[in-house]
């Protein structure tokens, strides 16, 4: 429920000693990866994700959806820039993850 990009990023990171099932693991990784405005937080899920392999295989259709190039004005600001390259990063999670679930 954090603000902080960061910190959500990280609590998806540290989901797999939550003794969470699996499926529910899954489908709130997805839900993140989904609705969260934050790149960072897309990451961790991703790559979270990837690593769960066979069993998050319903996840491709919204890590293939993750994996759309990002939309920036060519005039951008640092800011913008910045998270431009978080999205990047991003979506080179989602296309790993896509890769070890395929």
């Amino acid at each position: 429920a954090s603000k902080d990009a960061g910190v959500r990023a990280q609590a998806y990171t540290e989901l797999r000693t939550s003794g969470c099932e699996l499926e529910n693991l899954i489908d709130f990784l997805i839900w993140a990866l989904a609705n969260d405005e934050s790149h960072l937080v897309r990451k961790a899920a991703a790559e979270w994700l990837g690593r769960l392999g066979p069993a998050a295989r319903k996840a491709i259709p919204y890590l293939e959806q993750c994996q759309r190039p990002c939309d920036f004005s060519l005039d951008a600001t640092l800011e913008q820039m910045n998270k431009e390259a978080e999205c990047g990063h991003a979506r080179t999670a989602c296309t790993r993850a896509l890769k070890k679930l395929r």
